[in-house]
């Protein structure tokens, strides 16, 4: 399946990361389609799609910096 549109940044995220296994069950079962929603994402959640401590440290730090990007981004607009 090809990644949707809106939700490259995701699969270019968990690339850089070497998570992207991970892409279609966080768009599709934690509905996570913007940087902001991980603020909402629990590591229970994470645990819930298969993703390990490890990964999920890394993927929760990752985005952390993702939504701060995206915040200059929208400031400077």
């Amino acid at each position: 399946m090809l990644p949707e549109a809106g939700s490259l940044w995701l699969l270019k995220l968990l690339r850089d990361i070497q998570l992207a296994q991970f892409y279609w069950p966080i768009l599709e079962e934690l509905n996570v389609t913007r940087p902001e929603h991980f603020d909402f994402v629990k590591p229970e959640d994470l645990d819930g799609i298969g993703m390990g401590r490890p990964a999920l440290i890394l993927a929760s730090h990752s985005s952390a910096q993702t939504v701060r990007s995206s915040e200059k981004a929208t400031f400077r607009a």
